[in-house]
């Protein structure tokens, strides 16, 4: 036999054998399906919609997925584009949905929505999810409005919030987690939306006390107010803090700021990007409400306590130092505050009436401001001049949350808590206030009758923490 036919018969063997491949693995697939859809289900116990079996050689690039979860979001992001998820021009998705399984009898998936629903009012769109799981099965599932976040509509015009912040979640129990989903006006998700990572319920972090900034930076002059943020939080008993970042509306100094204490694993900076092109124009805070409860979600299996707050804003104990240590107390001396979803503090403001702390006038402080020339003091160094309690000013409270016990959380109190929790907690003025440092004044023609140097419990500690990581920029 001559070479050419030699390898003309080695061609038509070695076709006909992958051929005979491909029909095996064919054949194995529909037997083994059945098999996968009966156990899925039993678990599930709902009946399928759609469903799709990937063959077995394409399921490792659905595996490879699970180790970036939610990378891509964290700053400085490749593409901006990856942030959101756009449905229609109303409604978008961030691109991270999150594994639910607070409650073990009916685990879910959350997505995190922004709607622009004032057209559509009192009716919503239905929506719908193509969840794919590890082992390459995809599944449609209906998806229902679990809570909602933003102001009433007068509010809502009179301070620009065109989106309302929708907290979704899948109508049917989903045990396992999905590695993504897919968002569909389709009851069959015929036509499909990007892909959504799902992050899971795994960590390795067991923190009691950590905090949120409660919106995106985006409008703020001094970089160094982040550092006084993260050194008082931390001299609170703060052990770890999320901060977002509006992409393209702050000088990337801040997160140069950031970068030593991410290091240190104690600050993480995700970017937000809910600006234009993704949305039309501005809307409140460039989606506060959002902001916070993809906080609460993200944080729902490493965070016991999770505080939201302005950077210029903290809540602090009025007797102990740190706020673990107060919430400890308080929880052993009531029931209530066993029982309730949150926690929340009066607020109230603080003003720059030149009565700074004491401390700033001795010789060690005088010799470690001087190694940081023109170095800004934190406000609440400077800021001592407070009104009394009975002002307009204590319906700007300021909440701590239950990770295992909210739903959906507002800027100043819970929207929806889990069965079984009761509302929010009011913690007294003796135990803790919300100590606000704004400038410009608000209210300024209130009486300033209260001068107080409270903060000088945490002088020392903040002052070299905020030297160090300010003067050797």
């Amino acid at each position: 036999m001559s070479a050419e036919k030699k390898r003309l018969a080695f061609f038509i063997l070695s076709s006909a054998a992958f051929a005979l491949l491909i029909l095996l693995s064919y054949m194995l697939y529909n037997s083994t399906e059945r098999v996968v859809m009966d156990s899925l289900q039993n678990k599930i116990q709902i009946p399928f919609q759609r469903h799709i079996m990937l063959p077995v050689f394409f399921q490792g690039q659905f595996a490879q997925k699970t180790a970036i979860q939610d990378s891509f979001l964290f700053h400085p992001s490749e593409d901006l584009s990856n942030l959101w998820v756009k449905v229609n021009d109303k409604i978008l998705m961030r691109r991270l949905g999150f594994h639910d399984t607070r409650n073990s009898s009916y685990p879910s998936v959350v997505f995190n929505c922004m709607y622009d629903d004032r057209p559509e009012l009192p009716h919503l769109r239905k929506l719908y999810s193509l969840l794919t799981f590890t082992n390459g099965l995809a599944a449609c599932y209906p998806l229902e409005y679990w809570a909602s976040c933003g102001g009433h509509p007068a509010a809502r015009n009179r301070s620009v919030e065109i989106y309302y912040n929708y907290i979704l979640r899948t109508e049917s129990s989903i045990p396992e987690p999905p590695l993504h989903g897919q968002i569909s006006f389709d009851p069959e998700c015929r036509s499909l939306s990007k892909t959504i990572p799902i992050k899971d319920n795994t960590t390795n972090k067991n923190y009691t006390y950590a905090v949120c900034l409660h919106k995106s930076i985006y409008n703020l002059t001094e970089p160094e107010m982040l550092v006084h943020w993260v050194e008082l939080n931390l001299a609170l008993g703060v052990e770890f803090m999320t901060i977002y970042l509006q992409n393209g509306y702050i000088p990337e100094s801040y997160y140069k700021l950031m970068i030593p204490y991410i290091k240190r694993g104690i600050v993480e900076v995700l970017d937000w990007g809910l600006r234009p092109p993704v949305i039309p124009g501005y809307t409140k805070f460039w989606g506060q409400t959002a902001v916070i409860n993809e906080c609460l979600y993200r944080n729902m299996y490493r965070v016991k306590y999770l505080g939201l707050y302005d950077i210029d804003e903290f809540i602090i104990p009025q007797k102990l130092k740190t706020i673990p240590e107060l919430l400890k107390e308080v929880e052993a001396n009531s029931i209530e505050a066993t029982a309730s979803s949150s926690y929340v503090a009066r607020n109230v403001f603080y003003y720059d009436r030149q009565k700074a702390l004491p401390e700033l006038k001795q010789q060690y402080a005088n010799d470690t401001i001087a190694q940081c020339p023109g170095m800004k003091l934190p406000r609440y160094y400077t800021f001592t001049v407070r009104n009394d309690f009975d002002h307009l000013q204590h319906r700007y409270n300021k909440i701590i949350i239950k990770t295992a016990a909210v739903i959906a959380v507002w800027t100043h109190w819970t929207r929806k808590w889990m069965n079984g929790y009761t509302g929010e907690y009011h913690l007294s003025t003796d135990d803790a206030l919300v100590q606000h440092y704004r400038i410009p004044d608000k209210y300024p023609l209130t009486n300033f009758n209260v001068t107080t140097f409270s903060m000088s419990r945490y002088f020392n500690e903040t002052l070299k923490g905020i030297i160090r990581n300010i003067c050797t920029l």
